[in-house]
């Protein structure tokens, strides 16, 4: 799909235009028509389309002399599986800039991202190309926080439930938990990178006051991404070993408690085995014998448990 739009913006009393193109999910048709009307690489496009391309910055000029700016960023989302497991994972979005245009691409819609969440996209109005761009990245800084919040839950919510089970589900958990951490580890570093190589062209980008006061707002969104991650990522690793130590530990004791009762209920075993062979035994011509040998294996059961009780065996 290709949306387009023209945009204005107002700097110190100046109006300029410049168009707003958005291909979402494209086809191959669409992909050409705009590469070919602007005279820019395929893969300036379709790089947005790659679910496993990496945050990069690239600049190319054309034979009309034209520079292009590609500033391609990993954004998060959390997606839902046929057996109803939410999983996280991360997708390309391209913006393609130059002065009058701004060319985005990506598998998932900028309004579904804002509804996955309650983390809102600022409007465009008012924003320049440059400002389009920034806008973005402040947006993708803020959805990584927010769903490393809830991995920080998720987490939490696991260390909780470990002390009450010995299931697999807590460690399946954990792992895609780890998975999707590493996602995020690589998109966050990698946007860090192209944010920094954005800082150095600034100089040479016509950047006024409130795109630099913009930049430091996605800088600092970043940062605080990356270190919440390094963060997560370290407690997942710790908290790992900790809650395989917990359950091998409920395990030993659901075993011990176990082995306790197969010692008790052994007696009553080991007494009728004796009493129930075919020779001659103590008491067999009593009329009370069964209720003696009930009342001495009650009994000897009955002070097998006291010791473990006192030993604090089960």
């Amino acid at each position: 799909m290709l949306e387009h739009q023209t945009l204005t913006v107002t700097k110190i009393g100046v109006s300029h235009s410049f168009d707003y193109y958005h291909l979402l999910q494209a086809n191959q048709e669409e992909i050409q028509s705009i590469a070919t009307k602007f005279d820019i690489p395929e893969d300036f496009i379709t790089s947005g389309l790659d679910s496993y391309e990496v945050a990069r910055f690239e600049t190319y000029t054309n034979k009309h002399g034209e520079a292009f700016t590609l500033s391609l960023f990993n954004y998060p989302f959390k997606e839902r599986t046929e057996d109803f497991r939410d999983i996280y994972r991360t997708a390309p979005i391209a913006i393609v800039t130059k002065p009058g245009l701004v060319i985005i691409t990506s598998l998932d819609s900028l309004e579904s991202l804002d509804n996955m969440t309650d983390v809102n996209l600022n409007s465009f109005e008012g924003v320049d190309e440059l400002g389009l761009m920034l806008n973005i990245l402040w947006f993708v800084s803020r959805l990584y926080i927010h769903l490393l919040e809830e991995i920080d839950q998720e987490i939490r919510d696991l260390e909780m439930a470990v002390t009450e089970t010995t299931k697999n589900d807590i460690f399946y958990g954990l792992m895609k938990l780890n998975k999707a951490l590493v996602f995020f580890h690589s998109g966050i570093n990698n946007n860090q990178a192209v944010l920094n190589r954005l800082k150095e062209q600034f100089k040479e980008m016509d950047a006024d006051e409130f795109d630099f006061r913009l930049l430091r707002d996605v800088n600092v969104e970043l940062h605080q991404a990356s270190g919440m991650v390094n963060e997560l990522k370290q407690f997942n690793e710790k908290v790992s070993d900790i809650l395989s130590n917990v359950v091998n530990n409920n395990m030993n004791q659901i075993m011990r408690v176990l082995t306790v009762w197969s010692i008790i209920l052994t007696i009553p075993a080991i007494i009728g085995g004796f009493w129930g062979m075919n020779v001659p035994v103590p008491g067999e011509g009593a009329g009370s014998s069964m209720l003696i040998i009930s009342v001495i294996t009650i009994g000897l059961m009955g002070v097998c448990y006291w010791l473990f009780k006192r030993n604090k065996w089960m």
